[in-house]
């Protein structure tokens, strides 16, 4: 197997740990500002994986269509009606 480590990169999407605290019970919103926080400006082997709201399948149907391997998703908690 052949590789180029000059083709690597990081791709940063959410923060488990830091600081000795665990950041898992915030919300994904509240975790990603956290980590952009941390990796901004986040080029070069480091990138930062922005967020999307919405339209997952289309999302998914269109990284296929791409001929990417995946995507990344969280469901986000329910809103409280009040």
């Amino acid at each position: 197997m052949a590789w180029n480590a000059e083709l690597l990169a990081f791709v940063a999407f959410d923060i488990l740990h830091k600081d000795g605290e665990d950041p898992r019970p915030l919300p994904v919103i509240e975790r990603k500002v956290i980590l952009w926080d941390l990796v901004k400006p986040a080029d070069g082997v480091l990138l930062y994986s922005q967020y999307l709201e919405g339209g997952g399948a289309e999302f998914f149907a269109a990284a296929e269509r791409m001929g990417l391997e995946g995507i990344v998703s969280k469901l986000l908690p329910q809103r409280r009606q009040g």
